[in-house]
């Protein structure tokens, strides 16, 4: 017995004992080779984040290997984004400081004033009359975050009321690139700023005076020489942490193409939860959004499809997008005139769960304002679940025609009139 353990404790000091991280994988095709999520433990500290990859940058330089660190994550949890082959990757799994690998994937933004008039009321025929909203639409002291492509800031619609949350994340010599790089808005902002105007937009906005934060972590846009990473809107959240300003609403409008379960983006999004963070996020555009990220991942996070409103003969009509079960609710998101880009009185029309999601990211805006003053007064957080239950709870029923099958979904609208 004696020299049993003993031959176990002369193997546990080679490679042979060696405990290695788990790779969490996609389980659909969606994977990017050579691009990886990397947490470390909990137990360690942002030292020996910084020299765990030091270590292994020296190790690829002297070894003829490649890693390129991206971007470092410091808040959620301790770890970093980057490239690397298959030697470095075997050889990161290896570190005990180490808690997981997950393989980076593409993501995509859901995209493509009757949307006011509809959802101020409860019944289906529209009335025509001016928004009336909750508390008068005012949601002054709460902090919108825009996780997305830019918002053009100097359009009319804004008013001045957007603030750029700058990336301020450590920068170490053996990094390589930039981090949430800034191409151009006619690339960029399309996007970012059509789902901004709706959420507190001047004409297009469900509430008003909410403080918009432009988090540009989605470079590609509709560039088609770029992609879009997981990574980067996980980088985006870590900057919303280190921002910190609340009550604050967290406003996801992209998410996966094909099914996906994210360990990193559950755990940053279940830490930001706790924090009071609420979380609106787009269900996607393509069959069950609980095989999208990010609607099933999320605690307390309030998913949103689109449905067409004001149909003569039909009302309230969902006939494209996510439905099922991890569906919160409805919103109107089709052909849904907001800002543009081209100018600073550019208008568009846009269709799509980003859409819908931006217009309850506005109600959750007034929910907070009108219900939880104290909270907005002293700049302290809300109860994510509290703000879902609220908005559900207020929300417009059995008045969605399903196209489709709703496979689960509820049938409800949300409602922000008073």
């Amino acid at each position: 017995m004696v020299l049993h353990l003993a031959v176990i404790a002369l193997l546990c000091q080679t490679a042979l004992c060696q405990v290695t991280a788990p790779l969490h994988r996609p389980s659909t095709d969606i994977g990017i080779e050579d691009r990886y999520i990397v947490k470390l433990k909990q137990s360690h500290t942002y030292t020996e984040l910084i020299n765990l990859c030091t270590k292994a940058s020296n190790y690829a330089t002297q070894n003829n290997h490649y890693i390129d660190f991206e971007k470092l994550f410091t808040n959620a949890f301790l770890g970093f984004t980057g490239h690397m082959d298959a030697a470095m990757l075997s050889l990161i799994q290896t570190y005990p400081e180490v808690d997981y690998v997950e393989q980076d994937v593409e993501i995509s933004e859901f995209a493509t004033p009757g949307h006011l008039d509809r959802i101020d009321q409860h019944e289906e025929d529209l009335d025509n009359n001016p928004y009336t909203a909750l508390g008068d639409r005012n949601a002054a002291g709460v902090n919108i975050y825009i996780v997305d492509s830019g918002v053009r800031a100097d359009h009319e619609q804004f008013d001045g009321n957007v603030g750029f949350v700058p990336d301020e994340s450590e920068k170490c010599d053996f990094m390589q690139g930039e981090s949430a790089p800034t191409p151009l808005l006619n690339y960029c902002g399309h996007h970012g700023t059509g789902v901004a105007a709706v959420v507190s937009g001047k004409d297009y906005g469900v509430a008003n005076h909410a403080s918009l934060w432009d988090v540009r972590a989605l470079a590609a846009c509709n560039h088609p020489e770029n992609v879009n990473y997981l990574s980067d809107a996980l980088h985006g959240l870590d900057m919303v942490i280190h921002h910190g300003k609340q009550p604050a609403v967290v406003l996801l409008a992209f998410g996966t193409t094909l099914h996906h379960d994210s360990f990193a983006f559950r755990d940053v999004t279940n830490y930001m939860e706790g924090q009071g963070y609420v979380f609106v996020m787009a269900a996607g555009n393509g069959g069950d959004a609980c095989n999208y990220l990010p609607g099933s991942l999320t605690a307390s996070g309030i998913v949103v499809g689109y449905a067409m409103t004001g149909s003569p003969d039909l009302g309230d009509v969902v006939f494209g997008g996510n439905t099922g079960p991890c569906v919160s609710l409805f919103a109107p998101g089709v052909d849904v005139e907001t800002a543009g880009v081209e100018s600073t009185t550019d208008t568009v029309t846009m269709t799509g769960s980003s859409l819908a999601a931006a217009a309850v990211a506005g109600t959750a805006a007034l929910v907070i304002a009108a219900e939880y003053p104290d909270d907005v007064t002293n700049q302290t957080p809300v109860n994510p679940q509290d703000i879902k239950d609220s908005i559900i709870g207020r929300a417009t029923e059995n008045t969605i025609y399903f196209y489709k099958s709703a496979d689960g979904a509820p049938d409800r609208l949300v409602y922000a009139g008073p």
